[in-house]
């Protein structure tokens, strides 16, 4: 595990548990509650994120699920959570694919699974004015995908909306290429200056014309 702070409040805790791709996870630590961005595979992830907030206050603990991806959800059953955020089609995503998830990623359980479906939901935004930070629904990478943005800091977490490696910037779609690009294109307005991914290093805005250039080249 290592630690990344990126600004004042935001903390990227990356993981190397599979040897083919690294894990980045996201802690917030907001003036009125915590955000963590993605659970993770498991407890031996969330904890120490966990204990990192808990040595700087005792507000509540936002999870916040940017798709159904079980890497990014397997975690979300742990009690010291107060709600887990996602889109509103999320919590069946994850029913869905539960049991098959499970089955083909054995070789990653490490501590005990358990199903926890999202407990706050929405359709195409939801603010926390108080904390600066605004979810938005940005379907691409899987038809339920959000984004995190923290407007105060220029931080911007976008899921898996960008591929995992640098030479593969464009990521796996379940969406039409046409709705990606109006994705990202919002992703862009944003106008955040530190761009987040579930898998890949930490990036400038630029990266949105990048990906955009090579979605023109195909």
């Amino acid at each position: 595990m290592k630690i990344k702070q990126l600004s004042e409040r935001n903390y990227i805790f990356t993981f190397f548990d599979s040897p083919d791709w690294n894990l980045n996870l996201h802690v917030i630590i907001g003036a009125h509650r915590n955000y963590i961005v993605d659970s993770g595979m498991g407890s031996h992830m969330l904890n120490p994120m966990i204990n990192f907030i808990r040595l700087r206050n005792q507000k509540d603990i936002f999870i916040i699920n940017t798709h159904f991806h079980w890497d990014h959800i397997w975690a979300n059953s742990l009690r010291e959570v107060k709600e887990i955020v996602a889109h509103q089609t999320c919590g069946a995503l994850i029913q869905a694919n539960w049991d098959k998830d499970l089955t083909l990623n054995q070789a990653y359980i490490r501590t005990p699974i358990n199903m926890q479906l999202p407990t706050l939901t929405f359709t195409d935004e939801i603010d926390f004015p108080d904390d600066h930070i605004k979810l938005l629904f940005t379907p691409g990478h899987t038809s339920d995908s959000i984004c995190v943005n923290d407007y105060l800091e220029g931080v911007l977490n976008v899921g898996d909306n960008i591929g995992d490696t640098l030479d593969q910037l464009v990521p796996d779609l379940d969406c039409s290429v046409e709705v990606y690009k109006q994705s990202l294109l919002k992703l862009k307005n944003l106008n955040a200056s530190t761009i987040v991914s579930g898998h890949n290093v930490v990036m400038q805005p630029e990266v949105f014309d990048k990906i955009q250039i090579l979605l023109e080249a195909h």
